[in-house]
């Protein structure tokens, strides 16, 4: 039988990493029918124009600027015609609705190839207010039709959460929509680490050695509110301490709120860690926390619940999918150090028995619908009624 080619179009790609790139590698690696191509801004001057990742050939556009981005709604349905001549697509897949969708909806309009949209989004719609000043009108009138268009367009939507998928179907609700989240490298983030590792990265973090220790995994951005755990550990007794894994452009700004609340000697900022690095942390912490203030999905939530860790985390988005109230972690609220710190204390009063039971819970809610292996078989499925259209 021959094999089946589909477009993707994606608004970045490896090496810039995130949540929706890691799903786009590891569904296409597990697909073996089909096989994909990828058009994405080129971003950066360094990256070349093509090159095979994986299973995926990658075709990147523009001047290796971040104009790119804005200029793939051309560039990428140029791109598009050019390998459609050449491979003859079967299906389109659009990964999230942002600037290359728009790509995306134009080629599918103009070749009548069937498209799949993917929704990945952490942030709300508002999030895109920025690009006109945070101005409504200006926003609904050159912004929000774009927006929309590749929701009219689609043939089928995938969502990786409830919380997406009732924000498409606000939009459409005449195409199947179908919840497929993303997945977890169980393998890795359920393997058990050597309690004498665990020792050694305690130690490595400069507390204590009756400490409690909190972590995260997050971005240092807006969303993720790192800086309210750091306003919630004067609320905790002075043997917690915080450990921030994650980059981003808040860096500063919290490395100084920490220095003006008092709490800055039980603080590390770890920086961007690997996946085996973080593995380790996980392992090596009591809690893991994030306290959003919006979530598509939340994968760093997912990966500590298979690490065994205690996870707390707000319910907004996508999280309560997942995430159950003392049952598989706990809730805090947005916005609100005082109950972080009142979740931090539910977390610690647990029973060695309790601690247990919620992380077998945990894990076996990641194992039941979070791995890699179900999500593809779940993606092949949605590839195989897109291609009957064409």
């Amino acid at each position: 039988m021959n094999t089946q080619r589909i477009l993707i179009f994606s608004t970045a790609y490896f090496p810039i990493v995130g949540g929706a790139e890691v799903a786009i590698q590891e569904i296409t690696e597990r697909i073996s029918l089909y096989e994909f191509d990828l058009i994405t801004p080129r971003l950066r001057r360094d990256l070349s124009s093509f090159e095979k990742i994986g299973a995926t050939n990658v075709y990147r556009v523009g001047i290796g600027s971040s104009l790119d981005k804005f200029l793939i709604p051309v560039l990428g349905v140029f791109m598009a015609f050019r390998l459609h001549k050449k491979h003859a697509y079967k299906a389109i897949w659009s990964m999230m609705a942002s600037q290359a969708s728009v790509a995306a909806s134009f080629f599918s309009f103009l070749s009548r190839v069937p498209l799949l949209l993917t929704l990945q989004e952490g942030d709300e719609e508002e999030h895109l207010h920025r690009y006109v000043g945070g101005n409504l009108f200006l926003y609904r009138l050159l912004i929000r039709p774009w927006y929309v268009s590749v929701y009219k367009r689609a043939t089928r939507i995938t969502a990786i959460s409830t919380h997406l998928k009732k924000r498409a179907v606000l939009i459409r609700k005449d195409v199947p929509i179908d919840i497929i989240p993303n997945g977890v490298d169980v393998e890795r983030f359920g393997a058990k680490i050597e309690s004498a590792t665990l020792d050694k990265i305690r130690k490595g973090f400069g507390f204590s050695l009756e400490s409690k220790i909190i972590c995260t995994a997050s971005r240092l951005v807006k969303k993720n509110a790192v800086g309210d755990v750091i306003r919630a550990l004067p609320l905790l007794p002075p043997d917690v301490c915080f450990v921030i894994c994650g980059t981003g452009h808040l860096h500063d700004s919290l490395v100084k709120l920490s220095d003006e609340l008092g709490v800055s000697s039980r603080v590390r900022f770890l920086g961007h860690k690997n996946h085996d690095e973080l593995v380790e942390i996980l392992q090596a912490s009591d809690i893991s926390i994030r306290p959003s203030l919006s979530e598509g999905l939340g994968n760093s939530f997912i990966e500590s619940m298979m690490a065994g860790v205690i996870t707390i985390g707000t319910p907004v988005g996508g999280i309560p999918d997942f995430l159950k109230e003392g049952m598989t972690g706990f809730f805090c609220e947005p916005s609100n150090p005082e109950s972080i710190s009142k979740a931090v204390y539910r977390a610690l009063r647990l029973s060695d028995a309790e601690r247990e039971a919620l992380r077998i819970r945990a894990q076996t809610c990641v194992l039941e619908r979070y791995t890699w292996k179900k999500v593809s078989v779940q993606m092949k499925q949605v590839f195989d009624r897109l291609c009957e259209f064409s």
